[in-house]
């Protein structure tokens, strides 16, 4: 089959706009221009990069009298691995983002909702040691506390005969 024919017989509905294409280049064919400038009159009114670079192969195809079926079917197995790592990294940047979206809405209030509560509970027993509230000591000597007790910063750090408290 010559080239021309395999254009137009290319030109099936199932591709869509692109088989108009390939029938004004067929025509042109027929009406006595170039293959080469036919073909490469497509990708004027394509802007595809694929697409330009596809047409390119074929066009040094034919000059070069290499084979266009087997140069054509490996570009259409590169177009299709290309395809499918884009959808690869489409998917894993999609994963990232619903990952830090997650992150942003449901995690960073639940720390910040524990840290607002671990600063006020620690505020609050510094406090109340600070006063020397019986309650505060009985309750933790109640709740297992009594070995490590909690005081202000000035105070001492354990209550023991060999620490001593710290110089001011």
């Amino acid at each position: 089959m010559t080239i021309d024919r395999a254009i137009l017989f290319s030109a099936r509905p199932e591709f869509g706009t692109i088989s108009d294409h390939f029938k004004k280049a067929a025509f042109k064919i027929y009406s006595g221009d170039e293959v080469e400038a036919s073909l490469l009159s497509m990708t004027r009114r394509i802007k595809s990069g694929i697409f330009g670079r596809t047409i390119d192969l074929l066009v040094e195809g034919i000059k070069g009298g290499g084979s266009v079926a087997k140069l054509l079917e490996e570009t259409a197995a590169d177009i299709r691995n290309s395809e499918a790592v884009q959808r690869e990294i489409k998917s894993t940047v999609t994963m990232y983002v619903m990952f830090l979206i997650i992150a942003g809405v449901i995690g960073a209030p639940v720390l910040y909702a524990i840290s607002t509560f671990m600063v006020t509970s620690i505020s609050n027993m510094w406090g109340a040691q600070g006063t020397g509230s019986d309650e505060m000591s009985n309750a933790m000597s109640a709740a297992g506390g009594g070995f490590i007790t909690f005081s202000s910063p000035q105070a001492w750090i354990l209550r023991s005969s060999r620490i001593l408290p710290l110089p001011r």
